[in-house]
């Protein structure tokens, strides 16, 4: 790129920060007022997670398990859903830790400016275009509907920056033979995301296959052999050789995800009934999944006007309506989305939506180029253009004013909205288009401007209209800002408050009420048992909601448990918006947060809990029925291990008068789980039990969203205790439900835990741990037993007692062990993920791979040989796809719109 001309580079990405600056300074987000752009999954789960990248690339944490969440938990599959491992979240080297959630609008604004970047690249190598219509698409990429609809999901716009740099690459393979970027490229993306980037194989398949596909119909036309035209064995070496050189990563986390609870809570049943239930799931679920079309009026109206023009050109005309069609189907039929997202999707619909900006502005440009035309005006046309552009733009500030000022909006309205604003744009586009015969003013750029600025305006951010996403009190970012305070008056975190004699990573904290939402821990630098990443063990879920813990969706809370079952699992402190039991807890401090947003203040008390037992326990047997005990059989089991002796700790009451004997806690559950029903309410001698769940501290109905587990009565010793138990058949909405019920009532007897906690003897003299190794020096009695951790088993765990390796044993998915010996035992306790090591040396065979093929491909002609065989067989593999995946779910939506299936 020679000097004089690099401002053509960097006009596409100074527009782009432009454009996005006025959205922010609009909307008064950071840096331009203290607004932030969270929304929706962002402050819950993607922001939290790019704290633990934020302390992997501070030399704080390792990269691939994280200590503080979900009792320590594997991180290899976050790589991939939050794209740990993109080059642009070195972005956190340059960011105070304290200030990530408002650093992530700098962060949105420095992938979109690579995003116009990379796209202008893309268009300018691959046409003969004006440079203002290079400008046009490429800063249009940058906010095109995908990122406006789905910025919240920040991470997925890494591989949505490298595509149009992936396509140039792809172009070269199948025109030139050149495979090196593509190489790079790819394994790039796989690296960042392999979902994303499958999604993009599949993209490469099917567009490949139309171009096939047209070539061997309009084969006269064309004047070649259309299996001629195409490097295809190199685009299957290439791909082929990607795979294997991010088979490092992308092995260990396809291994997780199979085995985490959100992959379980999929479709199942087979192969073939998986492929019947999707061509059967007609109806399109999120009318918002047409916001994909955000930005792209310009586009279509000059398709349709090259369309007109070219409609005799056979070839041209259906290789546009064939590419069209393949990507725009999934907007019209749900199977056919369904298949593009491997079979479900929740709350992300058009997870692919910049391969449809991709697509629409490539055939565009390919027209563009066959009229030859720039944006220019003539004389006797200037007057009258200049005219419509200005009531254009008069028409979207409109809009914009309008929007502004129009209270209770809900979604739907706003999708009207936009959507009349797109219909009106690409009728003056496509007026401008016909009158001019093909050539567009160059003002007439500023109505795109002006409606990248609108769209913005109404998308980025948290929004103004009601919606479902808006409303949930756990999307919320608030709970980031409050940790951090939280952190300063509290002295919490386990990197700055640990030492040798109080390593934090071994106490763990509790926050019951979930004001701190579930992924606190990531935020605090403080070992939790909530967690939401979807990646968790659906035996964890189980095994937690066994134990009396709340479950919902694939979350883990912090809500429910038992002070038993507390003390097993690590809890030293716990965390909360309102005063707890004395008889349980013993306050240490207390202090008032402030919302940065709303200016709201809330107390908040630190506990230190009472029965505490050591992180790591010494137990005589591990057979704890998980599966098909009950929550008092596995505490009385769990009990028995540890003490040795034969009583039972916890015990059935029945609902009435509760004649206690002795000092006990006592706890209710119904073994709800993922559940809002609010239909039950709950009495304890006359005073109604709270239930405090997310935002609703004082919330008395139980179970609630956050809180359907175990819930705390009380704390009653040799007394005669009233309880009552309201259960009605509607929700607190009026909303008919099923009641099928079977409450429970147990006691967890505190004399004899305190005893246990008091007596029972520390055999662990030393504890060390460090990233993602654990160090134990512990004394066993006797062979035969085990040292119990309070950490959730993964595959991935190693352990070595004296140096010699020995099997991590799963007790259950809650806890994992190790066999110890007779006196004294040396235990390093570590993790790898599962399957990395094999990815690794794939990996390593990859890069001789590659370096054999790059020297044989320089060297010889081996690799451009004709293969007439490979192209009829990849034609083949089009249709069939085109059969299965189009036509049947397109059949199967036909008949259902005439209410045939």
């Amino acid at each position: 790129m020679k000097l004089k001309n690099s401002y053509k580079y960097a006009l596409p990405i100074l527009i782009t920060a432009l454009l996005l600056c006025i959205i922010y300074i609009i909307k008064g987000i950071y840096p331009f007022g203290i607004n932030t752009i969270d929304y929706y999954d962002m402050a819950q789960q993607i922001a939290a997670f790019y704290y633990h990248t934020f302390d992997f690339l501070h030399g704080e944490k390792n990269l691939f398990y994280d200590p503080y969440t979900a009792l320590s938990v594997n991180m290899a599959m976050s790589t991939s859903g939050c794209s740990h491992l993109s080059i642009f979240n070195l972005f956190f080297l340059f960011v105070k830790r304290e200030e990530i959630l408002n650093s992530l609008s700098i962060f949105l604004m420095l992938k979109m400016m690579v995003m116009s970047l990379f796209m202008y690249i893309y268009v300018h190598g691959r046409y003969k275009l004006s440079y203002v219509y290079e400008v046009i698409f490429s800063v249009g990429y940058a906010f095109c509907g995908y990122v406006m609809m789905l910025y919240m999901t920040i991470q997925w716009l890494d591989v949505a920056a490298l595509f149009p740099l992936l396509m140039l690459f792809l172009h070269k393979l199948l025109k030139e033979g050149k495979s090196k970027g593509y190489i790079l490229i790819l394994s790039l993306m796989m690296i960042a995301s392999y979902y994303q980037s499958f999604m993009i194989l599949i993209y490469i398949v099917l567009m490949v296959g139309v171009a096939l596909f047209c070539d061997r119909i309009f084969e006269k036309e064309h004047g070649e052999k259309f299996y001629d035209q195409y490097h295809l064995l190199k685009l299957f070496i290439a791909t082929v050789l990607s795979l294997i050189l991010s088979a490092f990563i992308v092995i260990p986390q396809i291994k997780q995800t199979l085995n985490s609870a959100r992959f379980n809570n999929e479709n199942g049943g087979g192969l073939l009934s998986t492929y019947i239930g999707i061509v059967k799931t007609a109806k399109p679920a999120y009318t918002s999944r047409w916001w994909a079309l955000l930005g792209l009026s310009f586009a279509f109206a000059i398709i349709i006007y090259g369309l007109y023009t070219f409609r005799k050109e056979k070839k041209t005309v259906v290789s546009a309506m064939l590419a069209l069609a393949v990507i725009l189907s999934e907007l019209i039929v749900e199977g056919v989305n369904l298949f593009w997202h491997f079979g479900s999707y929740v709350g992300y619909p058009i997870r692919n939506g910049y391969m449809i900006y991709f697509t629409v502005v490539v055939i565009a440009c390919g027209f563009i180029e066959k009229l030859s035309s720039s944006l220019s005006s003539t004389t006797e046309q200037k007057k009258g253009y200049w005219v419509l552009c200005f009531g254009t733009l008069v028409f979207l500030m409109s809009v914009g004013f309008v929007y502004s000022n129009s209270e209770g909006l809900i979604l739907r309205n706003v999708f009207h909205i936009t959507s009349l604003t797109m219909l009106v744009t690409f009728v003056i586009y496509v007026i401008v288009l016909f009158t001019c015969k093909g050539y567009m003013p160059k003002y007439m750029a500023a109505i795109v401007a002006s409606e990248i600025i609108l769209f913005g305006f109404i998308m980025i951010g948290k929004p103004a209209y009601s919606s479902a996403n808006t409303e949930d009190p756990e999307q919320e970012g608030d709970y980031i800002s409050t940790c951090i305070q939280l952190d300063e008056a509290f002295s919490l975190n386990s990197v700055d408050y640990s030492d040798d004699n109080h390593n934090l990573l071994f106490s763990r904290v509790k926050n019951p009420d979930t004001t701190l939402n579930a992924n606190y821990g990531l935020v605090l630098r403080r070992p939790v048992l909530s967690n939401w990443t979807h990646i968790l063990s659906p035996m964890l879920q189980r095994d937690a909601s066994k134990l009396g813990y709340s479950v919902q969706y694939t979350r883990l809370l912090d809500s429910g448990g038992t002070v038993f079952s507390d003390a097993l699992l690590g809890i030293n402190e716990v965390i909360s918006a309102i005063p707890l039991d004395e008889n349980l807890y013993e306050l240490e401090k207390e202090t008032k947060t402030v919302n940065i947003t709303t200016g709201q203040e809330m107390t908040y008390y630190l506990y230190r809990c009472k029965y505490i037992l050591p992180f790591g326990l010494i137990v005589d047997h591990i057979d704890y029925d998980f599966e098909n005990g009950t929550l008092i059989s596995i505490y009385n089991s769990i009990y028995q291990s540890i003490s040795g002796n034969k009583e039972n700790i916890a015990e059935k009451l029945d609902i009435g008068n509760i004649d206690v004997k002795g000092k006990k806690a006592i706890y209710y559950f119904s073994n709800q789980v993922d559940t809002d029903d609010y239909n039950t309410k709950i009495y304890v001698n006359g005073e109604t039990v709270k239930v405090p769940s997310i935002k609703e501290i004082d919330n008395t109905l139980y179970p609630a969203h956050f809180n359907n587990n175990a819930v705390y009565l009380g704390t009653f010793e040799d007394e005669i205790v009233e309880l009552n138990v309201d259960i009605k058949d509607t929700d607190r909405l009026g909303n008919k439900i099923e009641t099928k019920i079977v409450p429970e009532v147990i006691s967890v007897d505190l004399n004899m835990l305190s005893e246990l906690t008091k007596s029972y003897e520390d055999n662990i003299s030393k504890r060390e741990a460090k990233e993602a190794v654990y160090k134990f020096d512990v004394k066993s009695a006797s062979n035969g037993s085990y040292l119990l951790l309070p950490l959730s088993y993964d595959r991935g765990y190693t352990a070595k007692v004296n140096g010699i390796s020995k099997e991590v044993i799963p007790v259950g998915g809650i806890f994992s062990a190790v066999p110890v010996l007779e006196g004294e035992n040396s235990i390093v306790f570590g993790f790898t993920p599962d399957g990395m090591k094999m990815g690794v040396l794939i990996s390593l065979v990859g890069l001789f791979m590659i370096a054999i093929y790059l020297y044989f491909d320089k060297k010889m002609n081996i690799f451009n040989t004709e293969m007439k065989w490979l192209n009829e067989l990849y034609f083949g593999m089009f249709v069939a796809v085109m059969i299965f995946v189009y036509i049947v779910p397109y059949i199967f939506a036909v008949l259902s719109v005439i209410n045939i299936v």
